[in-house]
Order: C-alpha cells, then structure tokens, then sequence
C-alpha cells in the first residue's frame, strides 16, 4: 500500500496572494505619499512674479507707466525692522508724494481688528477715507488688507486698493478657485488678480505669507508689480 500524498494545508497556500497584494499596495501608498509631499514642498517653496496694467481714469501723464511692486501678508512684528531701514508706515493716514513732478496719494489702513483689539474707537473704512479728505486732483492709491471691504473703498475718490489677506484661497482648485478665505468663508470670490467696482480697481495678491493653515495646495507665493495706465 503506498502513503498518502502530503498535500499544503489550504490556508497557507490562499495567503501567499493576498501577502503579495497586500506589500504591492502598501509600496504604491508609500510613493503616492512620497511624491504627493515632494510636490507640496516644491509648490509651497515656488514664487509666481505677476504683472498687471491696470488703467486709471484721469491718469496724469507723469504716472503713466508708473510701476508698483506690492508685497502682501508679511509678519506684523516685521513693522519695527522696516521703520529702522526708514519705510514710512501708513496707518490710517494719508500723504501725497511727487513722482516725475506728478503728485500721488498713498493711504493706508489699520486692519479692523487691530482697531478692537486697541482702545482706539473702531470706525468704518469708508468713514475713515471721508474724515481724511482726499484731494480729487491727485491719483490715490489704498493699501487696504481686507479685500472682502470692496464696497467700502469705492465712492471716496480712491481710484486703485492693493490688498492681500485671502491667501489666494489657501487651497485652489482648476476651474473653482480658492476653497477657503478669512472673512469670506468657503468658495471665496476676491482672492486674487484684479476687480473693478464702481469706478475703483482693486488688486488682491495671494500673498507671501499663510493664513492658519500652514500649508497651500496649487496656490504659490505670489509677488505682484502693477503698471498704471491711463484708462
């Protein structure tokens, strides 16, 4: 009589699969891991210089052409440094320059929680661009972090805003935008690039620093120069 066959318990023969699939799996999760951080760490380390032409009604010749490199969302304790290398800060102020013999209005303005978190008496914007009293003759120029207040800058002689704040949405998404701003909530509209209002254009950059969220997702730093032009 010859012995039975010996024959591999089932189970141990079924796992070898599944083992495999399992370390397959487990190596394709690791380099959609490792390329997805390599690509974060690229797209949160990359600059996007952006240029407009932004025209201006009544622009006098000596500004045509004038160029202005705007710089969003920087530290607040970065304030003290600039005022040592002698950069004038503007908080709810006023002052006219002359460039090329062509006088120019700058006015800058508080964020309105830096107001509420002071013993200073928190006013509207456009309370505060009335009581300054702007000349109508000369071009004015608003540095304004807050873009969701567009409508307060418009109707007080203020022909361009610069602002920062929304981050650019912090997250974009093609074809949608950014996902997420402060102060405007989920699906934001004013995060970046250039808006017309009644008769005031304001440029958003999406700025060089983050919001809470330490991290951007398709939304690089962004450094902005605007070109006036007459309209």
């Amino acid at each position: 009589m010859s012995a039975p066959l010996s024959v591999a318990p089932p189970s141990v023969v079924s796992r070898r699969p599944r083992a495999r699939w399992a370390a397959t799996g487990a190596l394709a999760g690791l380099l959609v891991a490792l390329l997805g951080g390599g690509w974060l760490l690229w797209d949160n380390r990359r600059l996007d210089i952006t240029g407009y032409d932004v025209p201006i009604d009544q622009l006098p010749p000596g500004a045509e052409g004038l160029s202005i490199a705007q710089v969003s969302d920087l530290r607040p304790d970065l304030l003290r440094e600039l005022e040592a290398l002698g950069v004038v800060i503007l908080r709810d102020e006023a002052v006219t320059v002359e460039v090329a013999g062509t006088p120019l209005t700058l006015v800058g303005l508080d964020d309105p929680r830096v107001a509420a978190s002071t013993d200073r008496k928190a006013s509207s914007p456009r309370d505060l661009l009335r009581a300054m009293e702007l000349p109508e003759a000369a071009t004015t120029v608003l540095l304004a972090h807050r873009p969701e207040l567009l409508g307060d800058y418009t109707g007080v002689g203020v022909d361009l805003v610069l602002s920062g704040h929304a981050h650019g949405g912090q997250v974009r998404v093609p074809g949608i935008g950014g996902v997420y701003a402060p102060h405007q909530g989920v699906l934001p509209v004013l995060t970046e690039g250039v808006h017309l209002r009644d008769g005031t254009t304001m440029v958003i950059s999406r700025g060089l620093g983050n919001s809470i969220a330490g991290v951007r997702v398709n939304n690089p730093r962004e450094l902005v120069l605007v070109e006036l032009t007459a309209r």
